[in-house]
């Protein structure tokens, strides 16, 4: 049986924790900026990429933590490709951040890919448990 050493658990809950609250700090910066009157459009993009980043930053954690914790476990990790329903819902974001404008679906739904895209490029798919 290939169990992690505790202090590999201990680094993986501490790099775990500090993915979240650097997570949990860039929403706080998306939401900032929502509550702000006519935020730059740059802001807001520079904001989400940030955010996505974060994100995928904190469920590599996760993942690894989960990983050295239930090491016998079949945990099937998530396709990478599969981005359409995050798409979606940044898409939605930066509709509500133009007010609502009609005649922004596709502008937002490419603004919201490429921030997607950009962010799953630049972030390693996975964090080593050994």
């Amino acid at each position: 049986m290939n169990v992690p050493a505790p202090s590999t658990n201990v680094a993986l809950w501490r790099e775990y924790r500090r993915a979240f609250e650097e997570f949990a700090r860039k929403a706080r910066i998306v939401q900032s900026l929502k509550e702000s009157a006519g935020p730059a459009r740059a802001s807001i993009d520079d904001a989400l990429l940030e955010l996505e980043r974060a994100r995928l930053h904190y469920n590599n954690c996760r993942d690894a933590l989960a990983a050295a914790l239930l090491p016998n476990s079949n945990l099937a990790p998530v396709a990478s490709g599969d981005h359409v329903g995050h798409i979606r819902e940044l898409a939605r974001l930066l509709w509500d951040f133009e007010n609502r404008r009609d005649g922004r679906a596709d502008d937002d739904w490419y603004r919201a890919e490429k921030i997607v895209r950009s962010a799953a490029a630049e972030t390693p798919s996975r964090l080593s448990v050994a």
